[in-house]
């Protein structure tokens, strides 16, 4: 089954990816349901941390290894695609949602 999700900074148009590539890109577990926000989730951090889609994805597999996202009822939705992308970039227990002075991303790698 393929699938298209926009892609932003080093590359541009559409690019496609089958659910068998996703799962060798990604160290957890995600439906077609939740991929297509999985993928959304990497374009909102290459977009506002000028950040390749590599690091983006290295940083989500960093946090969420091993875990699985399954169905539309995921907890994974209780949140958006902003939050979810600053989360991954600085941290769940930096706060950034306050914007506290000297906010700094996690290092990567």
């Amino acid at each position: 089954m393929w699938a298209s999700f926009p892609v932003v900074g080093e590359s541009f148009g559409w690019f496609l990816h089958s659910e068998s590539r996703a799962v060798n890109e990604f160290e957890f577990q995600a439906d077609s349901e939740t991929l297509p926000f999985i993928y959304l989730i990497v374009e909102t951090m290459m977009g506002r941390f000028s950040i390749t889609r590599h690091e983006a994805i290295g940083r989500m597999n960093r946090l969420w290894q091993g875990q699985e996202f399954i169905g539309a009822e995921d907890l994974i939705f209780h949140e958006d695609e902003e939050y979810w992308a600053s989360t991954i970039y600085y941290g769940k227990d930096s706060m950034w949602w306050h914007n506290p002075p000297n906010l700094k991303p996690l290092p990567y790698p």
